[in-house]
């Protein structure tokens, strides 16, 4: 017999929600890459579970818009739920988007990266065993 509460406890996240957490600036979509803008640019901030998006005009600092959620990470489908917004933006509350191709991608490249480290590592596993 256990002595549990009942409740489960929450799963680890994966590596690449890891590597997901922090503040990202945008610099362009899939295929078009330009440089980091030096004022006004849109950034978006990333925690294990929350995130918030936010622009402000690079001349008067005013803020365009700004709003944010939760999101939930599936293997590397990310999905976005709007839970607030500022006037610009408040149509979005309460939306669910997994249309999010900037951070979609940026995910598939962190795993792609991932997939390049382990590779690299076991070759380098495998050199190891030859000399050892």
């Amino acid at each position: 017999m256990g002595t549990g509460t009942g409740q489960h406890a929450a799963a680890a996240p994966s590596q690449l929600a890891k590597d997901l957490i922090g503040t990202w600036i945008l610099v362009g979509k899939p295929g078009e890459v330009g440089e980091a803008p030096a004022a006004g640019g849109r950034l978006k901030f990333l925690t294990g579970r929350h995130w918030a998006i936010t622009q402000a005009d690079p001349k008067t600092g005013v803020t365009i818009f700004h709003h944010g959620g939760t999101y939930t990470l599936n293997g590397n489908e990310y999905a976005e739920t709007v839970e607030y917004a500022n006037e610009s933006t408040k149509e979005l509350i309460k939306q669910t988007d997994g249309e999010d191709y900037v951070t979609q991608e940026l995910a598939i490249n962190i795993l792609g990266q991932e997939e390049a480290h382990r590779q690299q590592f076991e070759g380098y596993l495998k050199e190891y065993a030859k000399k050892g």
